[in-house]
């Protein structure tokens, strides 16, 4: 069985808010992320990459979340 990976243009244009995206690349890659740990997993580095202050708010909430 064969999975087909999201692009890296997909994934970095996702993390820089997906406005060069296609309305049909977003949803496909929003639908493909639920299901695929390794394109979840690029998508952070993406954003932590492309969007520093979007990867430091995440942090922030999670550590507000911990017990």
């Amino acid at each position: 069985m064969s999975v087909e990976h999201a692009s890296m243009r997909i994934i970095d244009g996702y993390a820089r808010g997906g406005t060069d995206l296609a309305a049909d690349e977003v949803w496909a890659l929003e639908a493909h992320l639920e299901a695929c740990r390794l394109c979840r997993e690029r998508l952070s580095a993406a954003v932590t990459a492309h969007a520093p202050a979007v990867a430091t708010l995440v942090a922030d909430v999670w550590s507000g979340l911990e017990p």
